[in-house]
């Protein structure tokens, strides 16, 4: 009953702008027509699959969209708001039983990529040498 409310609560929360929707779109098309026709799956899959992969798709590029307007700023920590979204789409995942230990690399991936982009960005504004980071991965 515990899990049915925590993820009712996750459901219910905003995450996702119109204009991340708009970007998820292309990629959730370009997904479906590659890896659909390979592994034979049909409109019925799509149907089915079609909220989570909006949802995660939309979500992922709204993540981005903090990122980039924390970038602009010069910001190197991640927000409360990006914290809360990458919390709700975990949840998600979790409550869907689709988040695992590929997911969480893949995301912990991304959330690198992001620290680094932030950090490179604010370097160049304030024109600082950049150094090279050994790679973590």
């Amino acid at each position: 009953l515990q899990e049915k409310s925590r993820a009712s609560d996750f459901a219910r929360m905003r995450t996702i702008s119109s204009r991340s929707l708009d970007r998820a779109q292309t990629t959730i098309e370009d997904f479906v027509k590659s890896y659909f026709v390979l592994y034979g799956l049909g409109p019925a899959e799509y149907l089915k699959l079609f909220p989570v992969l909006t949802f995660v798709e939309a979500t992922i590029y709204e993540l981005d969209e903090l990122n980039e307007e924390q970038t602009q700023r010069g910001d190197t920590a991640p927000t409360e708001d990006f914290d809360r979204i990458l919390s709700g789409l975990i949840g998600v995942l979790q409550a869907k039983e689709l988040y695992d230990e590929k997911v969480a690399t893949e995301l912990r991936k991304g959330i690198r990529y992001w620290e680094r982009e932030r950090s490179i960005c604010k370097a160049l504004t304030r024109c600082d040498h950049i150094r090279s980071e050994r790679r973590k991965d």
